[in-house]
């Protein structure tokens, strides 16, 4: 991972302007395969954020901000491309927590070495913010704010060609059946 940050700050009368800008590089190798096997675009974060005071003595300010932060450094991420990885049961147990003897797994996931996409990109969420300040006393304000969020480029494994059967289970905490799929 490599990260830079550049951030700068200006003020005219009683606005406050806060600009910044983060880039990442991130990439996941693999000694196994010896090959960098995790290759989104480098990142850009733009981040901006006003401040306005409403009174001449700083008791009351609006603020408001807008930001682009991507997903930290994850093995997560490009995991499965790599060798290595077992299969994955789902083995029974009963309502108390208990292993459930001699039980086959209700589901076998054969490990299976993923390709990752050459056009990938690193998970990201933006947020938008906006909110009023005000100084009840001195040492004590009261802020109400209100915060929108919103998530892009998700990363998950897509195995394509895959044909699943349905199955009907009971739940044993409601008894209730349900539908669940095996992969076939």
């Amino acid at each position: 991972r490599t990260t830079a940050y550049v951030q700068d700050q200006w003020s005219a009368g009683r606005a406050t302007l806060n600009i910044g800008l983060r880039m990442d590089h991130i990439r996941g190798f693999s000694p196994v395969l010896d090959e960098t096997v995790y290759k989104p675009k480098t990142s850009w974060g733009p981040r901006v954020g006003i401040a306005y005071n409403l009174t001449d003595s700083d008791t009351s300010a609006i603020k408001a901000f807008w930001g682009r932060y991507y997903e930290g450094a994850a093995s997560g991420f490009y995991t499965s491309a790599t060798p290595g990885i077992q299969d994955y049961l789902h083995l029974p147990v009963d309502t108390n927590g208990n292993l459930i003897p001699n039980a086959p797994p209700e589901v076998i996931t054969p490990a299976q070495v993923y390709a990752m996409s050459d056009n990938i990109k690193h998970p990201r969420q933006d947020e938008f913010n906006i909110s009023y300040e005000q100084q009840l006393r001195r040492g004590m304000r009261l802020t109400a704010t209100g915060i929108w969020r919103w998530g892009g480029n998700f990363i998950n494994n897509v195995i394509t060609g895959a044909r699943f059967s349905p199955r009907t289970l009971t739940n044993s905490l409601t008894g209730q059946t349900f539908t669940a799929y095996n992969w076939v």
